[in-house]
């Protein structure tokens, strides 16, 4: 029997403690794996189509459109989806939110206001938004939005609520308003005594004020509310009113309709992106956001994001929208058409099309810095594993390979329909 010399009993030594960190790793990282997979297909499909609301509240003045259970495939997130209409003349209440927010203007216009603090002092804005405009508010700051517009004024927000205080449910701390079981005026909590000594006045006039707040959410102004021209607002409210360049008062909002596209192709489309590079309250508020027009018949490359979730809302046109799951199952296959959203896990690829119409949609990002991969064309992982291991991986020559790949190894993101490559090939 061998002795065991110190070399022996170093080697042993090691060999034992490679195996326990074999078995850990195995056993910790798989563990985890699968309690994602588990957790984010929950022994089903997840729910990537987003259909009726499960809440629809009317008011005077304007109208909510609420999906919260619905979104229910992102298991990282808890994200509330609201389409907010605005009457002419509507005004949503001031007030602040738990949760962080990113919203995109559909419909109309109207001015946005916006009361932010810093280093204790604050900063008021107000600007004019309407359709294309992304604008990010962060949770805490006080906000107001009035439709001073003609006709209807229509945007679409997402809010992650996970670390709000009751996770899943978005809450709005309205400034004025009813006392009411759901938007009602948080005034309505205190005592009319605390209010009349925070305010130095007597409980009568407390009384009077509290009387006449007789709204939730909404009012309809009975007449026009004039604001002034945002391009004069100072970004300071302890300082004089001076004229300011629209840069220095819109770090909120971003018109993506204005924005040059960051990629285009002939015949094919156009990407256009924000996130907090653009605008740089988008780090504070975790999300960015994209918009992307196809061309009829185009398509957007097979893509996922390996850092955010996709809330997909289509803006115009007709086509269709995939995904695919980690097993190769088809989640979902959509004619698709304007109004319809959906949501998209994080590393689930998916690949829109175009229809006849060509088709344009929005995509909001749970990143202010996503990281999207294409699966198809230039970039794509098939493209550069080497040829020899793709080959065998998909069980074809090395020739197969090269035509398979040759008609999209030059395009990249957007893809022309094939009539038209056909046409650049003569």
């Amino acid at each position: 029997m061998g002795r065991f010399t110190p070399r022996n009993r170093h080697l042993l030594a090691m060999s034992l403690m490679l195996s326990f960190c074999a078995v850990y790793i195995q056993t910790s990282f798989g563990s985890s794996f699968h309690q994602e997979e588990d957790k984010l297909m929950n022994g089903k499909e997840p729910d990537i189509e987003l259909k009726e609301p499960q809440e629809e509240f009317s008011f005077e003045g304007g109208s909510f459109r609420i999906w919260r259970t619905d979104v229910s495939a992102f298991s990282d997130k808890r994200i509330d989806v609201t389409e907010i209409t605005f009457e002419e003349d509507g005004l949503l209440l001031p007030q602040y939110a738990d949760a962080d927010g990113i919203a995109y203007v559909i419909q109309g216009t109207g001015k946005l206001g916006i009361v932010t603090y810093f280093e204790g002092l604050p900063i008021a804005k107000i600007r004019r938004v309407e359709p294309g405009h992304i604008v990010s508010i962060p949770k805490g700051s006080v906000f107001w939005w009035y439709n001073d517009g003609y006709g209807m004024h229509r945007i679409f927000c997402a809010s992650d609520t996970v670390e709000g205080t009751d996770p899943g449910l978005y809450h709005q701390f309205t400034l004025a308003g009813a006392k009411a079981k759901r938007f009602g005026g948080l005034l309505h909590g205190f005592s009319t005594a605390a209010l009349a000594s925070v305010w130095n006045v007597d409980e009568d006039t407390v009384r009077h004020f509290l009387e006449n707040q007789n709204s939730t959410s909404f009012v309809k102004s009975p007449r026009r509310i004039k604001l002034p021209d945002p391009r004069w607002i100072s970004c300071d409210t302890q300082a004089e009113t001076k004229p300011r360049n629209n840069m220095q008062i819109a770090e909120f909002t971003y018109n993506m309709n204005s924005k040059y596209p960051d990629f285009s192709v002939r015949s094919g489309g156009w990407k256009k992106e924000v996130d907090d590079g653009s605008l740089p309250v988008l780090q504070k508020v975790g999300m960015s956001a994209s918009m992307v027009g196809l061309e009829p018949n185009a398509m957007e490359a097979p893509l996922f994001f390996s850092n955010a979730n996709q809330l997909v809302y289509i803006l115009n046109g007709s086509g269709r929208l995939e995904v695919s799951s980690s097993n190769g199952e088809t989640l979902l296959a959509r004619e698709v058409r304007p109004g319809m959203i959906f949501a998209i896990p994080k590393f689930l690829p998916s690949i829109k099309v175009a229809g006849d119409t060509g088709l344009s949609f929005l995509t909001l990002l749970t990143s202010s810095r996503p990281h999207c991969s294409y699966l198809i064309g230039m970039s794509s992982p098939y493209e550069n594993v080497p040829k020899q291991v793709m080959a065998e991986a998909l069980n074809i020559d090395e020739s197969s390979l090269s035509e398979l790949l040759a008609n999209r190894k030059h395009d990249h993101i957007i893809f022309p329909p094939a009539d038209i490559m056909v046409e650049r090939k003569h």
